[in-house]
């Protein structure tokens, strides 16, 4: 039971001091005396609001204190930004201590003070039956009907069942709810699955595309070596040409006729003369040497006969070399050549694009005819997938601006060629005409017997 209530700095108390005796305990006095502020104070105890109003003003913390018959002591603090309760049962040294409440009453305060709310499940509310407000009703006067009988219900287990109903009702439309979300998610999920029927045929035709690049790189890869091998092959295409029309020219030649060998003789006769020349200066030699004392040993002589020997052979180059001079001074020097390996690779690299154009060109047409992709939903690969077929797009794009750049070059490049055959005018070899269209082909020049010269002209 409770027994005294202390009020500090609440409102208009200062200090406060109520002993409650056995019974009935009334309170009397004139307006604004702070008898309503008793009651105040007893709903902080057993409620614990929120508003800051009830400290005293000047003061920094607002308290009520109520102490029972047993010896416990329930206090209510109240500062500026928070509020708390002191709990102090009997025997105990320090009281204990509640804080960070928001806005709650703790369970062991509940206990002690047994002042709770009724709580009226069937209209989901609470009822203060302990502390009443100064202008209302007494208890239940003032509420609806519905209040009344579901506090009159709440005695009996008819309240209980009544709120059970009530949950159950809920329950109830949640479920419902929750079946046309989860009908309706159902139903989009069978859409989404009905959208993403295609892509397993899409992936074999990403796999396939990726083969086919992979393919493309590899030859791509080979062009350098292709080259190479096509380069080798003109060469060898050039030299079996220049052979063929030496053994032409070979095979239209009479044979020589068999020389004698006088070159023997010739030898011979010369060295003969030599010999007798070299004889009778040997007799004079002898004849004069033979009063003479034997002479000193002479310097060996080996490598003046080399540097003479040398002297001869380079003489007779340089004299090889004057004859060629004196012969080539009076011809013209030759026209100057058309560098024609670089029209040929231009010519296989347009082939090569042309081929790829048309490949390239079925597969958009074959792309064409596809559907859209459907919106991707968490589909892994799939972003990988958009990546390469980008990738094919741009490089499809760049081979395309190349093939023009080519496309160019070689109409430029055949321009140039007709206007050098043009300023020619006739073949330098045979004097036969010469065709721009048959030269690019490489059938060189028409004679007026209807052969072609293999010849190259500049």
């Amino acid at each position: 039971m409770l027994v005294r209530l202390t009020l500090e700095n609440f409102l208009a108390h200062g200090r406060t001091v109520i002993e409650l005796g056995p019974g009935l305990t009334v309170l009397v006095g004139p307006n604004n005396s702070g008898k309503s502020a008793v009651v105040e104070g007893l709903r902080c105890l057993a409620t614990n609001p929120a508003p800051r109003h009830f400290i005293r003003h000047g003061a920094k913390l607002a308290r009520v204190e109520a102490e029972f018959s047993d010896g416990t002591r329930v206090a209510w603090l109240r500062k500026e930004k928070s509020a708390g309760y002191e709990l102090l049962r009997p025997g105990a040294d320090k009281p204990e201590e509640f804080w960070k409440l928001q806005g709650k009453v703790p369970q062991e305060i509940q206990d002690v003070l047994r002042l709770n709310l009724v709580q009226l499940e069937a209209v989901n509310r609470s009822l203060d039956v302990h502390l009443g407000n100064q202008k209302e009703p007494i208890f239940l006067l003032n509420e609806p009907p519905s209040a009344m009988a579901a506090f009159f219900a709440s005695s009996s287990e008819s309240a209980h069942l009544l709120g059970m109903q009530k949950a159950l009702q809920t329950k109830v439309r949640e479920g419902k709810a929750d079946e046309r979300k989860v009908r309706g998610r159902l139903t989009e999920l069978e859409r989404v699955l009905r959208t993403l029927t295609p892509l397993p045929d899409l992936r074999l035709r990403l796999d396939a595309a990726r083969e086919r690049h992979d393919a493309i790189r590899k030859a791509e890869a080979r062009l350098p070596e292709l080259a190479r091998v096509a380069e080798g092959l003109r060469h060898l295409s050039l030299s079996r040409d220049i052979l063929r029309r030496r053994v032409e020219i070979q095979s239209r030649l009479t044979q020589a006729p068999q020389l004698w060998p006088a070159a023997r003789l010739a030898e011979a006769l010369t060295l003969r003369t030599r010999l007798a020349a070299g004889k009778l200066l040997a007799e004079r030699r002898r004849e004069a040497l033979t009063p003479l004392v034997e002479p000193p040993q002479l310097f060996p002589a080996d490598r003046l006969a080399k540097h003479l020997e040398t002297r001869a052979l380079r003489q007779g180059v340089l004299a090889k070399v004057s004859r060629r001079r004196q012969a080539l001074e009076p011809l013209r020097e030759p026209p100057q050549l058309f560098d024609a390996l670089r029209l040929a690779r231009w010519i296989a690299d347009r082939r090569k694009l042309e081929t790829r154009m048309t490949g390239l060109e079925v597969r958009a047409g074959r792309a064409a005819n596809l559907r859209p992709p459907p919106e991707p939903v968490r589909t892994q690969g799939l972003s990988e997938a958009a990546r390469t077929l980008r990738e094919l797009k741009r490089q499809a794009e760049a081979l395309q601006a190349r093939l023009g750049q080519n496309e160019e070059a070689m109409s430029a490049c055949e321009a140039r060629i007709a206007a050098r055959l043009a300023q020619i005018g006739s073949c330098p070899l045979c004097g036969g005409s010469m065709d721009a269209e048959a030269f690019l082909r490489r059938q060189g020049c028409k004679h007026a017997e209807g052969a072609t010269c293999g010849g190259s002209h500049g």
